[in-house]
């Protein structure tokens, strides 16, 4: 076996691994990861699992980076030229599969690993950052294509990015009573378009 052979072979078990523990946490959340249920669900011995990850809590955080760094991938390859509305409507989908798949129980997560060392938490915190970069990078960009300016606040991106949380939460758990899922989507999108970028020189002088 080639080095490249082996490459790809390590990274099929790693895609194997976190598809599964994807499918376990859909069935019973935090609680259903293990390294036991892992092994078993995806027909590896649960020796080559610990080659890869120390525990589920290892497995989580990889899955969650796995998530992160798909999203960058769709942020920097979005075209820029549709705008900022266009952007959001666009991030929507993967935004609440990120929610649905990992957000939803990151909570539980920090709650329950053990004490993190210095180089998994500076890992941690990267993909998190790379993730963030590449959405104000995005936001920033399709503006300036439609002939705006994203507000330079450091808050714009943390409300960008509770806003597509809370479509997430709602879209997955719905409301007290039916509502239009593309309406809300569009009418909260509207919502924070409005609210990130620089009003128009024109508006701006007439309110001036």
């Amino acid at each position: 076996m080639t080095r490249q052979q082996a490459e790809v072979g390590s990274e099929d078990r790693l895609r194997l691994i976190l598809d599964t523990a994807t499918e376990l946490l859909a069935e019973g959340g935090y609680a259903a990861l293990s390294i036991r249920g892992l092994a078993a669900r995806a027909g590896i011995s649960q020796g080559l699992l610990y080659y890869y990850f120390a525990d589920k809590h290892a497995v989580f955080a990889a899955l969650m980076r796995d998530h992160q760094a798909a999203l960058v991938d769709l942020l920097d390859n979005h075209p820029r030229t549709a705008g900022v509305r266009a952007l959001l409507h666009a991030i929507v989908p993967p935004t609440r599969l990120q929610w649905l798949r990992v957000g939803r129980v990151v909570g539980v997560w920090r709650a329950e690993r053990p004490g993190i060392s210095a180089k998994a938490q500076e890992r941690q915190v990267a993909a998190a950052r790379a993730q963030f970069e590449a959405l104000e990078r995005a936001l920033r960009e399709c503006a300036a294509a439609q002939g705006r300016r994203l507000r330079p606040e450091p808050e714009i991106v943390p409300f960008v990015w509770s806003s597509l949380m809370g479509i997430a939460d709602l879209h997955a758990q719905g409301w007290v009573t039916s509502i239009d899922e593309d309406r809300l989507t569009d009418i909260a999108i509207t919502a924070v378009v409005d609210h990130i970028l620089e009003p128009e020189q024109g508006a701006a002088d007439a309110h001036s």
